[in-house]
């Protein structure tokens, strides 16, 4: 992300003294650079965002908390498989 954001300092520093029609190209291209809004990829790759989620869900740790908090009073020994499938389900 700090790349995205230091991309306009990038293009100025390949400012040529010497080739106008080069600068102007750098000039339209800083504008776009500056245009950019990537406050929504900023918020999607965040440790709170939805991808971040998809990325570091763990569907063992989910089905751990199904158990514990939906089935913890009826998974006995017998049932165990029953409730965990159930919980997986969910998942």
């Amino acid at each position: 992300m700090e790349e995205l954001e230091g991309l306009c300092n990038i293009a100025e520093e390949t400012y040529d003294e010497e080739n106008d029609g080069y600068n102007e190209e750098l000039d339209d291209l800083k504008e776009e650079l500056q245009a950019l809004n990537i406050e929504w990829l900023e918020e999607v790759v965040s440790e709170d965002g939805d991808l971040y989620k998809l990325a570091s869900f763990d569907s063992e740790a989910e089905v751990g908390e199904i158990m514990q908090s939906d089935y913890s009073q009826c998974a006995f020994d017998d049932q165990l498989d029953y409730y965990t499938q159930k919980a997986m389900d969910r998942v």
